[in-house]
C-alpha cells in the first residue's frame, strides 16, 4: 500500500500486517483480550472492527470495550461503554452506534482533564466484563478494548515506547503485535491521515438524539433536529424516588455559598 492516496480508495485494503495479526488474535487457544493502542489517526478503530469480525465465526459474540472518549465505535462522544457484539460489521470505515452493555457519562473527548474518573471508569466497565462474561462463564467471550489517541508521555514523545515498557524487568508480558498504520509515504514510512474530528463527533450527536424519533420522520438539517427536540416533553422524575446512601453522601463548601447558608454548616459536616 506504499505511496496509496486514501481518498482513492472506496474498498478496504486489508495490508498484510493487519491480515496477520488478526489471524494470530483468532487462533489463541483461549478467548483473548486484545488492546489495540497506538497514536491519533493510525487505524485502530479500523483494526478493530477488521478484528471483531475476524473473532465472531469462532466465538458467535465478542465484547468491546471503548475507551476513546473523542471518537467511540458505538456511542455518543464523552463515554466510555462495553458492548457484546453478535453480529458482523459490515462497514469497516466508519463508526455505528450500538446499544451498550454498561456505558460511563465522562463528558469531556480527553481524559487528560480528569484522569482519575476516567480509570474509574474504565475499571468499571472492565470489572463488569470480568464478573459477568468471562470469571465462571460457561462460554468466556473474547474482548476487544479500543484506545484513545491521546498517549503522549512527553513534549517530545507522541507515540508510545517500543517494547513492553509498563513491565519491570523480569517481567512477563502478554503477546505484543506490532503493526504499522495503513498508509505509507514515498519513503515507505507509516502515514497518519487526518480526520475532522469535529465533524465526526458533531454527525454522531445528531444520530444519537435521532433516535427519540420515529425512522420514517426525515430530520435532514441540526435545525430541525433542535426544533423537533424542543417540542418533546422533558424527563421527569420524583425527588422521592431519588435514593442517595448516606454513605455517599458529603458536606461540601461553595466558594458561591451565600454566608446566611454557611453558618449553618457544622465542622463535622464538612469533614464528613
Amino acid at each position: 500500500m506504499a505511496g496509496a492516496s486514501p481518498s482513492a480508495r472506496a474498498e478496504v485494503v486489508v495490508p498484510p500486517g493487519w491480515a496477520a495479526a488478526t489471524a494470530t488474535a483468532s487462533s489463541e487457544p483461549a478467548p483473548p483480550v486484545v488492546v489495540v493502542c497506538g497514536p491519533k489517526n493510525a487505524g485502530k478503530s479500523t483494526f478493530s472492527r477488521l478484528l471483531l469480525n475476524s473473532l465472531l465465526p469462532r466465538y458467535g459474540r465478542v465484547g468491546y470495550l471503548d475507551t476513546d472518549v473523542g471518537q467511540p465505535e458505538f456511542s455518543p462522544p464523552g463515554c466510555l461503554s462495553f458492548h457484546v457484539v453478535d453480529e458482523a460489521l459490515t462497514d469497516l470505515l466508519n463508526p455505528t452506534l450500538r446499544e451498550c452493555q454498561r456505558c460511563c457519562f465522562f463528558g469531556d473527548i480527553s481524559s487528560k482533564r480528569d484522569p482519575e474518573t476516567y480509570l474509574n471508569c474504565l475499571f468499571h466497565l472492565y470489572d463488569y466484563f470480568v464478573e459477568n462474561y468471562r470469571s465462571g462463564a460457561s462460554e468466556p467471550l473474547p474482548l476487544i478494548v479500543n484506545t484513545p489517541g491521546w498517549i503522549r508521555i512527553s513534549a517530545q514523545s507522541k507515540n508510545l515506547p517500543d517494547g513492553m515498557f509498563w513491565l519491570d524487568c523480569g517481567q512477563t508480558g502478554p503477546n505484543m503485535i506490532n503493526i504499522d498504520a495503513p498508509f505509507h509515504d514515498a519513503l515507505n514510512r507509516s502515514l497518519l491521515i487526518q480526520k475532522d474530528s469535529y465533524g465526526m463527533r458533531e454527525r454522531r450527536l445528531i444520530e444519537y438524539f435521532k433516535q427519540c424519533f420515529s425512522s420514517d420522520i426525515s430530520l435532514t438539517t441540526n435545525k430541525e433536529l433542535a426544533y423537533a427536540l424542543t417540542s418533546l416533553p422533558p424527563y421527569e422524575v420524583s425527588i422521592s424516588d431519588v435514593m442517595v446512601p448516606p454513605s455517599e453522601v458529603r458536606g461540601c463548601v461553595s466558594p458561591y455559598m451565600p454566608t446566611n447558608v454557611l453558618h449553618r454548616i457544622s465542622e463535622r459536616d464538612i469533614n464528613t
